[in-house]
């Protein structure tokens, strides 16, 4: 779609009981329109932000597999007979359809319902935010924000202990797994989402699947959640639960169960682990 629908960020939760009150999603995007301020970066020429998560409680218990939207538009009004159809500057009046992306806290694993969406010109009037944007774009209003295509970066950090829990991430950092992303691209994770994503999981692509799987490539890969939400949907069986990508260490011929042969082979007993599987843009 021209337009692009707009600015957005998918990010998917990865650890079970997950808080994120207080983290903070932090991106620069190295064109002109900065005024000067330094928020975060160290240079206030460089356009920059940071999108912060509330206390509210809804971000206190994160369930793993959940999958979060951060968006700047509440409603995206498309003109579909506009060539391959337009988003841009379409106003209400011409609009053939709308899609509305306000604010959305429901979550129901039971209705296959793992999607949260948070649109900051929709939490701008809200006298406690969800989410609170700030950034140093000249003559852009607080709630429109960045995520744009002049090698845009970004990274998860939480304020508490001073760490970045996740990222960077974007075009113009090293080992960024895609080439440029031109304004009718995503970047876009190709991967199972896990702990162990990075740059290098991720490319320039012309769709994505916001609020579900990302999809890829000739046959189609999906990406798998399996494992994310065993909590919800646990294994069957033995087979299953290796299929899903749980492994007992030490169980040679894996039938779940790690006995008296196997122990003495490599001195210890074994625990259920999850095995490592690489796995985070959409």
């Amino acid at each position: 779609i021209q337009g692009n629908g707009g600015d957005w960020i998918e990010l998917v939760v990865t650890q079970d009981h997950l808080d994120i009150r207080g983290w903070q999603v932090r991106w620069a995007e190295f064109d002109n329109e900065a005024n000067g301020s330094d928020i975060w970066y160290g240079n206030g020429s460089v356009e920059q932000g940071i999108l912060e998560f509330s206390q509210n409680a809804v971000w206190s218990n994160l369930r793993a597999g959940t999958i979060i939207t951060i968006v700047e538009e509440q409603y995206i009004y498309v003109d579909t007979t506009y060539g391959d159809n337009r988003t841009y500057n379409v106003v209400p009046g011409n609009a053939e359809a709308v899609i509305d992306l306000s604010t959305d806290l429901s979550f129901n694993p039971d209705a296959d319902d793992w999607w949260i969406n948070v649109s900051t010109l929709d939490e701008s009037d809200e006298a406690e935010p969800l989410i609170t944007s700030i950034h140093n774009v000249s003559l852009h209003q607080v709630w429109d924000w960045g995520c744009g295509n002049d090698n845009w970066q970004g990274h998860v950090y939480d304020p508490v202990s001073q760490t970045i829990v996740f990222g960077p991430v974007g075009e113009n950092v090293s080992q960024w797994g895609g080439s440029g992303i031109n304004s009718n691209e995503v970047g876009r994770l190709e991967e199972n989402p896990s702990s162990e994503s990075g740059p290098l999981g991720f490319d320039d692509a012309k769709d994505s699947s916001l609020g579900m799987p990302n999809e890829w490539g000739t046959p189609v890969n999906v990406q798998d959640f399996a494992l994310l939400r065993a909590w919800y949907n646990p294994p069957q069986d033995c087979d299953e639960a290796i299929a899903m990508g749980y492994v007992l260490p030490h169980d040679f011929n894996q039938n779940c169960y790690v006995d008296l042969v196997e122990s003495m082979t490599t001195g210890r007993a074994g625990g259920m682990r999850k095995a490592p599987k690489r796995g985070h843009y959409s």
